[in-house]
């Protein structure tokens, strides 16, 4: 069934990386470049799949010297600490602001962006959202704001190397089109490989036999899995 849903795209992820164009991918760049020389850093509005993959990414690749000369900040939380951190970054730089959901009516997104607003550049705001529907979608066609679309096949958690994660991951000094590359290679990879070799799959047995901190035996187990 998964499978077939690959096949027909309904489910678009495995797939992303090879039908991603240049063009797009240009433009996510070029929407960098020009945030980068216009502001002093970027608040980041987003939660769940909107904010993970490309925090992870980027905490494990940015340099320090890229945090200084552009600072990432993640609102991914609307309790009153979150916000007056982000109010204290906002304050003391002038900064861009991306506002990131699938659906565009994320709650949290919105209400920390509500909350913020009245101290952000209305002309640094660029939105990532579903290409014809939602709050956020409904800003874009109200206000001309900067937009990237979601893919509709393709879900939050799965949705870092779109625009979702593309974007801060290039702001954050990290070469998209090389990740991009990477990403096909691999899934070049995984898809010449059977079924009881494909890391993936050993990664889901696991986690159905043990605990987290036990993971680190799946190599151990690969060769048993067949």
């Amino acid at each position: 069934q998964l499978k077939s849903k690959f096949e027909n795209g309904s489910i678009g992820f495995f797939d992303w990386p090879a039908t991603l164009t240049s063009d797009e991918l240009k433009k996510i760049e070029q929407i960098s470049q020009e945030l980068k020389s216009q502001y002093e850093g970027v608040l980041i509005c987003g939660i769940g799949g909107s904010h993970l993959g490309a925090a992870a990414v980027i905490e494990a690749l940015r340099s320090e010297e890229d945090e200084k000369q552009f600072p990432i900040f993640w609102l991914n939380n609307v309790d009153r600490w979150a916000i007056e951190r982000a109010k204290s970054f906002v304050s003391k730089k002038k900064v861009a602001t991306l506002l990131i959901s699938k659906s565009g009516n994320t709650t949290e997104t919105l209400s920390g962006f509500f909350h913020l607003s009245s101290l952000l550049d209305p002309k640094g705001i660029v939105i990532i959202t579903d290409p014809e529907s939602g709050e956020l979608r409904r800003w874009v066609n109200s206000h001309g704001y900067t937009h990237l679309p979601v893919p509709p096949n393709i879900g939050g958690r799965f949705s870092v190397l779109t625009s979702v994660g593309l974007l801060p991951l290039a702001l954050g000094g990290v070469n998209i089109h090389e990740m991009i590359e990477g990403a096909k290679e691999f899934r070049s990879y995984i898809a010449a490989q059977p079924l009881q070799e494909n890391p993936a799959y050993g990664y889901a047995l696991t986690s159905f036999w043990w605990d987290t901190q036990e993971k680190h035996s799946i190599q151990y187990l690969m060769p048993y899995l067949s």
